[in-house]
């Protein structure tokens, strides 16, 4: 089965521009959680 390497690039092309925005952004959820020990202060954000 041929591939069409144009859309195998288009996908990984916008694949390649959206990742780093999820990867900065769950980074930087599991940096706020792992600088907040506190529980209390969680179960309130969540809650």
């Amino acid at each position: 089965m041929p591939i069409d390497i144009g859309n195998v690039l288009r996908r990984h092309r916008v694949a390649e521009e959206q990742q780093p925005v999820a990867a900065d952004n769950a980074s930087r959820l599991l940096k706020r959680f792992s600088n907040i020990r506190n529980r209390s202060y969680v179960s309130r954000l969540v809650g």
